[in-house]
């Protein structure tokens, strides 16, 4: 995190950054809500966990479909050993 801020602060992008995306890594947000904590601190300039820090949808969208297709496989092993037991 302290390159990132380094570097924001060595071409003055810290005003200009808007929104943040990244997957929904619980640890992704500590680090996102530390890089904000620091910007305030070193430039006041405010920014909104809430509204400016954005998961990434196609990582959401990828983590639904894994559940689904594991659960799809679970059922077809679930029903093949019912159908061997039943014979």
């Amino acid at each position: 995190m302290k390159y990132v801020l380094d570097i924001l602060m060595d071409f003055d992008l810290c005003e200009k950054l808007f929104y943040i995306t990244t997957n929904n890594a619980f640890n992704i947000d500590t680090i996102i809500k530390h890089l904000f904590d620091s910007i305030l601190d070193k430039t006041s300039v405010p920014y909104d966990m809430k509204n400016q820090h954005i998961s990434c949808f196609g990582h959401v969208i990828n983590l639904m479909i894994s559940v689904f297709l594991k659960n799809l496989k679970d059922l077809a092993d679930n029903r093949d050993k019912w159908n061997n037991d039943v014979m």
